[in-house]
């Protein structure tokens, strides 16, 4: 049994997103192209309602995401990939379950999704870290930066 079907509580939106990270996963470029839109939104939704109470998380997991498909980090299991990867192509969906536009209640869905694949990835994510503070390779060398602050 997958990682995800472990979980029968998915948020709405989860499955569709899922579908689209398992295609994305592959092409390097094209999340890497996510991860850039995702660092947008990221920083210009940072102290946005529950994005605050996330926000290292949140960071960390493009981090991951960028180090795991570049190869400097090869520690991730393919299946962690694919969940973070859904939870930043369901972020980055300006059109989800709530639609951004709406002021406030839009960011409530992503921070759902976000919050769901990072309780289910939060091992992956504290090796990460771990790997981070015990001198890894930066994550975001020769890529776009983090939106300031973020680390």
């Amino acid at each position: 049994m997958g990682d995800d079907e472990q979980h029968d509580d998915r948020p709405r939106g989860y499955d569709g997103a899922h579908r689209r990270a398992e295609r994305l996963a592959s092409d390097s470029e094209e999340t890497e192209r996510l991860l850039t839109r995702a660092m947008s939104k990221a920083q210009r939704v940072r102290n946005v309602g529950r994005v605050k109470g996330f926000w290292s998380d949140l960071t960390t997991l493009l981090r991951l995401v960028r180090a795991r498909i570049s190869g400097r980090y090869t520690e991730l299991p393919w299946r962690a990939l694919v969940s973070a990867i859904t939870g930043i192509v369901y972020f980055v969906n300006p059109l989800d379950v709530l639609p951004d536009v709406i002021p406030f209640l839009g960011y409530v869905d992503d921070a759902a999704v976000l919050a769901f694949v990072l309780r289910m990835i939060a091992g992956d994510l504290a090796r990460f870290r771990a790997w981070e503070a015990a001198g890894g390779e930066p994550a975001d060398e020769g890529s776009p930066p983090l939106p300031e602050g973020s680390e």
